[in-house]
């Protein structure tokens, strides 16, 4: 991942994203986990975990942007950009922006 990075001056490593709480930040990360849930409303949404080097975090996709971007799949590599939040004593980044800078070929 080490190639991409020089891409991506910008990015932050993950276990840097508690120095940028509530600030918008871009990460670049592999998705290990994708999980859809619906909402009240029936809309779909995803917490999908991501991972870099330096460590494992949790992206929300609320439903809008989770219809943009809902042909993500474990294995990419991705720059996630989006708010460092909190919920439940855990930070948590809620995504904004989804640029896959490499799909997972099966």
């Amino acid at each position: 991942t080490t190639v991409y990075l020089k891409q991506f001056p910008a990015v932050i490593p993950i276990n840097q994203i508690s120095y940028y709480f509530n600030k918008v930040i871009s990460l670049f990360v592999m998705i290990e986990k994708i999980k859809v849930i619906s909402t009240k409303k029936g809309e779909e949404m995803a917490f999908i975990t991501g991972s870099d080097e330096t460590g494992v975090t949790e992206f929300v996709f609320f439903p809008r942007i989770y219809k943009q971007y809902s042909n993500l799949v474990k294995g990419n590599l991705c720059v996630i950009n989006g708010r460092v939040e909190k919920r439940l004593n855990e930070l948590q980044i809620v995504a904004q922006k989804v640029e896959v800078i490499k799909e997972n070929s099966k």
